[in-house]
């Protein structure tokens, strides 16, 4: 057996049930043809480098897994034929399996699987510190609110006027 990887790209417009069930269809042809599922990644929707069938954006998956060539070959069959996939790639990321290390792998992913599914939800930002223009006690990367920076760009052309008054006046004699 040899360890592949397979990045394949579904057609983003299509809806979320589509997706899963055609990376689900990927799973089982690999399970099916008694390969050994080590990860799988779901990048989610990104717009992509260059347009494909004048799509812009696509739903990345990463297929990480241990099987004998033909069932390389029989996924990308089925790549070919699924109008649902854009793009593939598949590359051999080992020669020989080292099971020992797979399990540790496995059991990383579940871990930070897990670790994912226990942290508490992002909260925005912007409503915990509302934009009132001032800086103290805000982190570094805040999200700023419209109406803030409005504010700040109208204060900064008060003081460029202001700037620009006094240089008139000096300036000349």
């Amino acid at each position: 057996m040899k360890r592949y990887e397979t990045i394949f790209i579904v057609q983003a417009d299509l809806p979320d049930e589509d997706i899963n069930s055609t990376i689900d269809r990927y799973q089982n042809i690999l399970t099916n043809l008694k390969g050994t599922l080590i990860n799988v990644e779901r990048w989610g929707k990104k717009k992509m480098a260059y347009a494909i069938g004048k799509k812009n954006r696509g739903f990345y998956t990463l297929l990480d897994y241990a099987s004998q060539s033909n069932v390389v070959s029989e996924l990308e069959r089925n790549f070919k034929i699924d109008d649902k996939v854009l793009k593939y790639m598949t590359i051999l990321k080992s020669e020989k399996v080292n099971w020992e290390q797979i399990e540790k792998e496995r059991a990383e992913a579940k871990r930070k699987e897990a670790a994912i599914e226990e942290s508490p939800p992002k909260s925005n930002i912007a409503e915990e510190y509302p934009g009132n223009g001032s800086e103290e006690n805000k982190p570094a990367n805040t999200v700023i609110t419209h109406e803030a920076f409005e504010a700040a760009a109208k204060e900064g052309r008060r003081n460029n006027d202001r700037t620009s008054k006094k240089s008139e006046t000096h300036g000349s004699s």
